[in-house]
């Protein structure tokens, strides 16, 4: 009984060791995803920044993340079968992280008046 329960934790720890380097990576998408954000709710702020030019902005830096996220498990064969995993773990590390998905439709209310910078 001992044996299986190490054997469990083994491929626990294991699993761990695997999915680490694709959770950073997404994580640190993330994180320059939120950086950019900073740094265009500056602009508004500072150069009055016009709305097409925010959305114009954002769209770019959505489509980066999108582009980041698939760079980070493109390594893996396993990875698009675990990505819920991968994705949740992020989620945990960083709680206040929104999806891709949320931040795509949030972004298309916000620029409903751009078509051009509407993203699937």
């Amino acid at each position: 009984m001992k044996l299986f329960f190490l054997l469990i934790i083994a491929c626990i720890v294991a699993g761990a060791i695997y999915v680490f380097p694709m959770v950073n990576k997404e994580k640190m998408c993330f994180d320059a995803t939120d950086a950019s954000y900073n740094n265009i709710q500056f602009a508004v702020v500072s150069r009055n920044l016009s709305k097409e030019d925010v959305c114009s902005q954002r769209s770019e830096t959505l489509l980066n993340l999108n582009d980041c996220i698939k760079a980070a498990t493109s390594g893996s064969t396993l990875a698009p079968h675990i990505n819920s995993i991968i994705s949740n773990t992020v989620y945990l590390i960083r709680p206040l992280t929104k999806s891709l998905t949320t931040l795509k439709n949030e972004h298309n209310a916000d620029c409903s008046d751009y078509e051009q910078y509407q993203l699937e």
